[in-house]
């Protein structure tokens, strides 16, 4: 796994068809490693780097990742984001005026991961890499 197959796609599709094998998260918690299954047959390393907030947790093991996407991080204030937004917003006990502004400007990015028909993952980061 130490081959770079992509390194920050930007604004579109970033990967999907992988299924959760195990989560790290670095003891700053500022790292987060996906390894995931791609297509069920090759093992990939998804990183996040300056993670500011991640919905994935050691429950999410197993979750098959239909597809993900880097959107900008006001399509949290969208109606199609709302739930994802809801739990980002209370874990950190509200948010003022300008807050994803100001996270823009320090360069964090807004990941979305489409679990199911329904739910969604979010991960709020500087960087991805994804490593075969």
């Amino acid at each position: 796994m130490s081959d770079t197959a992509c390194e920050k796609v930007g604004e579109h599709f970033l990967y999907g068809n992988v299924r959760i094998r195990q989560i790290q998260m670095d003891e700053t918690k500022e790292i987060l490693d996906l390894n995931v299954i791609y297509a069920n047959r090759e093992e990939q390393q998804i990183r996040y780097d300056g993670v500011f907030y991640s919905a994935f947790d050691e429950k999410s093991v197993g979750l098959r990742i239909v597809m993900s996407e880097e959107l900008p991080l006001r399509a949290l204030e969208t109606q199609e984001h709302r739930d994802s937004a809801q739990k980002f917003w209370e874990s950190c006990g509200g948010m003022e005026d300008g807050f994803l502004d100001v996270m823009a400007e320090r360069g964090n990015k807004l990941f979305v991961h489409y679990v199911g028909k329904t739910d969604e993952y979010i991960v709020i980061a500087r960087s991805i890499s994804m490593h075969l």
